[in-house]
């Protein structure tokens, strides 16, 4: 279990479902997120465990990509709770996904944005796997799911002021040195900022 807070604003909890993803991401006055489901029965369970032991009642779902490691968990979850939206850059038979793609914002209240920069339309592998920037006074973070070296890079590259980063799965990025320099801004941030 990870959590990065921002002081009563945001709460995004990393859920330890192996080697799969799942988060959970509570912002004010809006429903909760589900990012991923992990991919299958128990990570499921996981994740509608926590959201009831976080007395989460309004919950919405993303799905990065289809990869059973992240969407694996959804067919699951939506037996186990009330999912009103979910969202994919993907189709699944069976699964109501609202398609989402780069260039959309959710405004859960002024200044707390989420913004997606990736994928620009729709696909199911990690070439169209969702990113997404949330943004609060004080605090950027970006969530990568499984996007690609191009994707990585071009993202990486034009935000700069991002002061915590979720990798996925097949993080090339750190080869090109981009990860690097960014993971060292970060830092000396963290040091500027604990001074």
């Amino acid at each position: 279990l990870l959590l990065i807070r921002s002081p009563e604003v945001i709460r995004l909890t990393m859920l330890d479902v192996g080697q799969a993803d799942a988060m959970v991401l509570e912002m004010p006055l809006g429903p909760a997120l589900i990012i991923d489901t992990g991919k299958g029965r128990t990570d499921a369970q996981i994740v509608s465990a926590f959201t009831r032991h976080a007395g989460l009642d309004d919950v919405n779902v993303l799905l990065t990509h289809a990869d059973r490691d992240h969407a694996g968990g959804m067919i699951h979850l939506i037996q186990d709770m009330d999912v009103p939206h979910s969202y994919a850059s993907f189709e699944e038979s069976g699964i109501d996904l609202s398609p989402i793609r780069a260039g959309q914002t959710w405004a859960v209240k002024d200044p707390y944005r989420i913004y997606v920069l990736h994928p620009p339309g729709r696909g199911s592998d990690n070439t169209h796997s969702v990113v997404i920037l949330l943004a609060a006074p004080g605090l950027r973070i970006l969530l990568m799911g499984d996007a690609d070296m191009r994707a990585e890079q071009a993202i990486l590259q034009r935000y700069d002021e991002i002061n915590r980063i979720q990798s996925g799965d097949h993080f090339h990025t750190f080869r090109t040195g981009v990860y690097r320099r960014l993971a060292a801004r970060i830092c000396r941030s963290e040091e500027h900022t604990s001074e």
